[in-house]
């Protein structure tokens, strides 16, 4: 990472669940997915507020993964399309919004409330 490293709280822990890897979805999901999932789940533990939910620029995630463009948007758009995750694109200033879906975790009506 090229940015600053913040210190990652103890109280946000988030674990990937072997649920992921599992699941009936993963093997049609693109490896640039499959390698997105960890990295997002990572940068929860280090961003995320209580709910879950964390802001991040495609510029800096980029940055951070390695990924193009296209290729960051159409991983996220396979994880959305699997259930993995919800996010809310960034637009001009905007950071974009992300929640990785957990098992009690929110629906997307209930993402769309807590994000706004």
């Amino acid at each position: 990472m090229k940015r600053k490293k913040k210190h990652e709280p103890v109280n946000n822990f988030f674990v990937v669940s072997h649920e992921f890897c599992l699941s009936e979805k993963y093997p049609i999901l693109k490896t640039g997915s499959k390698a997105l999932y960890p990295f997002l789940c990572h940068l929860r533990n280090r961003y995320g507020k209580t709910n879950g939910l964390f802001k991040i620029s495609d510029k800096d995630l980029m940055t951070d993964t390695g990924f193009t463009k296209q290729l960051l948007r159409s991983s996220r758009k396979d994880l959305y399309k699997c259930g993995f995750i919800f996010f809310i694109p960034g637009t001009g200033r905007k950071k974009t919004i992300y929640y990785i879906r957990e098992l009690n975790g929110f629906t997307e009506e209930q993402f769309q409330i807590a994000a706004s």
